[in-house]
């Protein structure tokens, strides 16, 4: 027969501890203050019971013992069979079966003789026979897990139960927002004072939550109008969800040069508030033209013009044009600076661009063709700067020459005839001649006849005197007539002198006539 093997330890007895566990639930309403009906006795369903690599693991869901009406599952695990004397570990799992929080957690053990606790994680309150361990609160699927040691004094089957308590409450979820409204504004940093000015505004809600009833306010600054011309203006937003923006723009116009700080504001129905500023620079170009020119000249000669545009303003004169309007009667000989002629007897300069504080400068010649007062205009107009006009005016006078001439209609003549003396002025210069008086003087060889002409003659002896005549203009002419006798024979002279307003001396002129 074989040799029986006795196992050692404990007189040779195997101590088979199973662990079976005693659960219990216990439900707690923090959210209605009413007696909760009393619960419905369900018939206690026998522990799941598992066996794996030597370990026995026991499992309940409480209190329905349904998983899925159930609160908490309590599970522990410990060897499935120990020696008398030996420490074994021994493991008690909670997990929430809900899809809410339990609070005030606590998982008690009753551990009598001859099982024996050494020690546990976490640490447990001992009363009596009974450990407890607080597990505080497990949020919904959450598992909190107790180690601890035991050690059996005596062989034998030796049950252990475990219980769990815990409270389950109702709760409700008020949501808290934190709305921001926040406000931009964006303009131009500078305009010309002709140029429209763009306004955006952008009220946004950066918080969480809604804004209800928004208003967004812009009140112009002095020196500032929308383009329909009000002083304010605002915007009405219904809601501004979290994260949305509203976007308004509008247009002003300057009234003025100038900074111009404006300031935007919006506010809630809840009372929120935001405020935003831009700047804006306003500037404009001011032109200047000083027109100078030859302020007397004669007629057929050279007149100079020049022309000096400045920019007195704070903004660049863009597209500077210059217009010198030459008057009637002139013929332009030059243009300096590349201006160009038109057949409207214009003269124009173009300049991109004038700086502020700079001026240019332009000139143009002309050939005055008649006599008189010549009003010369210029202008200059560039964008967004007002035009400017300024002339200048050249008195053209003329330059009279008079030309006198006396011819004898026949030559030589017999004592006794007559002979015809023709006398011719001419004005060969540009202007009038005035007063221009004729005196004829005869030798004592001739008689006076008679006298005809531009003006009547009049005798006094040897002289005949002709009344003035009152103007001779250019390229004009004017005759007089001497009709003498011949009384003597010889070499005679025919004299002529003749005074104009405009000659500082006398001029004469001689006749020979051969009297035989």
């Amino acid at each position: 027969m074989k040799n029986a093997r006795t196992k050692p330890g404990f007189l040779g007895i195997a101590l088979a501890i199973v662990a079976t566990l005693a659960l219990t639930g216990c439900q707690c309403f923090q959210a209605d203050s009413n007696a909760a009906p009393a619960p419905t006795r369900v018939k206690a369903a026998e522990p799941t019971t598992n066996v794996h690599d030597g370990m026995m693991v026991v499992s309940r869901a409480l209190p329905t013992y349904d998983m899925d009406t159930s609160a908490v599952l309590l599970e522990s695990a410990s060897p499935v069979e120990v020696m008398v004397g030996q420490e074994f570990p021994y493991t008690i799992s909670a997990t929430n079966l809900t899809d809410y929080t339990l609070v005030d957690v606590v998982v008690t053990e009753m551990i009598k003789d001859p099982l024996h606790l050494k020690g546990s994680a976490p640490q447990a309150q001992m009363s009596g026979a009974q450990a407890a361990w607080n597990l505080g609160s497990l949020e919904a699927g959450e598992t909190k897990t107790i180690t601890t040691s035991l050690a059996a004094s005596a062989p034998g089957q030796h049950k252990h139960c475990a219980s769990v308590t815990y409270r389950q409450i109702m709760c409700q979820t008020v949501t808290v927002v934190a709305p921001e409204l926040k406000l931009t504004k964006d303009m131009p940093d500078m305009v010309l004072i002709c140029n429209d000015i763009p306004v955006t505004l952008v009220a946004s809600n950066t918080g969480t939550g809604t804004i209800k009833n928004v208003t967004v306010t812009d009140t112009l600054p002095s020196g500032l109008l929308t383009t329909d011309g009000k002083q304010q203006v605002s915007f009405t937003i219904p809601q501004l969800d979290s994260g949305e923006s509203e976007t308004m723009t509008f247009t002003a116009k300057a009234q003025r040069t100038g900074t111009f700080k404006n300031v935007a504001s919006a506010n809630s129905a809840a009372g929120l508030t935001a405020d935003a500023s831009a700047t804006v620079v306003v500037r404009q170009p001011i032109l200047t033209i000083d027109k100078t020119g030859t302020e007397e000249q004669y007629a057929g000669r050279p007149v100079s013009y020049k022309i000096v545009v400045a920019n007195t303003g704070d903004a660049d004169a863009k597209d500077l044009v210059i217009t010198d309007q030459l008057p009637a009667g002139v013929t332009l000989l030059s243009a300096s600076q590349g201006g160009l002629a038109a057949a409207d007897g214009t003269v124009s300069w173009k300049v991109s661009s004038l700086p502020p504080g700079k001026s240019v400068t332009v000139g143009a010649t002309v050939r005055a063709d008649r006599i008189g007062l010549l009003e010369n205009v210029a202008s200059a107009k560039a964008n967004c700067a007002k035009l400017v006009i300024d002339k200048a005016v050249t008195k053209v006078v003329g330059v009279p020459a008079v030309l006198l001439e006396v011819v004898d209609v026949e030559d030589p003549i017999s004592v006794g005839d007559t002979e015809t003396y023709v006398i011719t002025v001419t004005n060969q210069g540009t202007a009038d001649d005035t007063n221009i008086v004729i005196t004829c003087t005869l030798e004592d060889t001739q008689s006076y006849v008679s006298s005809s002409g531009a003006t009547t003659g009049r005798v006094a002896g040897q002289t005949v005197t002709f009344a003035p005549l009152a103007a001779l203009g250019p390229k004009q002419q004017a005759t007089w007539k001497v009709v003498v006798k011949a009384e003597k024979a010889g070499d005679v002279r025919f004299k002529v002198n003749m005074t104009t307003d405009i000659l500082g001396r006398p001029v004469e002129e001689t006749e020979a006539t051969n009297q035989y």
